[in-house]
């Protein structure tokens, strides 16, 4: 592991920031048998970790700003990336995909906040995205003649996720026994997948998008 730290702290202010980031080799071996396919699989993969916080305090510590990032690699599945052809099912023929590559994800959130303890009032927002690379779909091909489908996984791009919030509250009179809450919050799904398209052969990218 990897990490590199600043602090600095004044009367009324600080900042401070951390990196670190964990690499690791991956070595995995897989004997696979499956009917006369007799084979053995090995992949080696680096797996780096990266993480970063800043964090900036004002105002006598009473407003803080936040920023927080990291990636995740998931490795593929090692069955998945075996070239075989499975026929068990004559009409639902599944391949392997040796070409398989392995998925990224990166998250970052901002977070920034204000207090107010004389009036004991406060406000927060906070923002994430996440961006996830390379994910795994199955793709397929139709053949309308023998009306056969050949299944294979393969990566798909563009996947995406952000969401947005933000919280108040503050007491409603000077004794401080009546206080209000509120939270607003928003989320977005960018989803990309294979699926089928009526007259198509072959599986199309379908995207679809959900607010709430």
């Amino acid at each position: 592991a990897i990490r590199l730290y600043y602090e600095k702290r004044k009367k009324d202010n600080s900042t401070w920031f951390n990196f670190q980031t964990i690499v690791q080799r991956m070595h995995e071996k897989l004997d696979y048998q499956r009917n006369t396919l007799d084979t053995t699989l090995t992949q080696n993969n680096w797996i780096v970790k990266p993480e970063m916080t800043f964090i900036r305090q004002v105002k006598n510590f009473n407003r803080r700003y936040q920023l927080n990032y990291d990636m995740q690699l998931t490795t593929a599945d090692m069955v998945s990336k075996i070239d075989f052809r499975d026929e068990s099912n004559p009409l639902a023929i599944r391949l392997g995909n040796p070409d398989l590559k392995n998925s990224i994800t990166h998250n970052m959130r901002l977070y920034v906040s204000d207090q107010n303890p004389k009036i004991q009032r406060g406000i927060s927002m906070n923002m994430g995205v996440s961006i996830l690379s390379r994910q795994v779909a199955n793709g397929f091909t139709y053949n309308a003649e023998t009306g056969v489908y050949t299944y294979r996984p393969q990566n798909v791009d563009g996947n995406r996720r952000l969401d947005w919030g933000m919280d108040y509250n503050r007491p409603l009179d000077k004794a401080k026994l009546w206080n209000l809450d509120n939270h607003i919050g928003w989320t977005y799904n960018h989803n990309v997948d294979l699926t089928a398209v009526s007259g198509s052969s072959t599986s199309e990218i379908s995207k679809v998008n959900n607010n709430n």
